[in-house]
């Protein structure tokens, strides 16, 4: 009997451990997901300047014509 109530809480460290590793592995992921998502909010950031820019130049270049 000690010998069963042994072998399980064997296995059940091992679960803990397995458990806490994944644990490990989530964050890991999570941490990499949220820098993936900073970089494309700063890409975003980037193209919309980028379009107002260009924007601005264009209407610029309209008023300059009609001058």
């Amino acid at each position: 009997m000690l010998g069963v109530q042994r072998g399980l809480q064997e296995s059940q460290l091992k679960l803990q451990e397995s458990q806490i590793k994944l644990h490990d592995e989530q964050l890991k992921l999570n941490t990499a997901l949220e820098q993936l998502l900073n970089l494309h909010i700063a890409q975003e950031i980037k193209q919309i300047d980028y379009e107002e820019r260009l924007l601005q130049l264009t209407r610029r270049i309209e008023n300059l014509e009609k001058s």
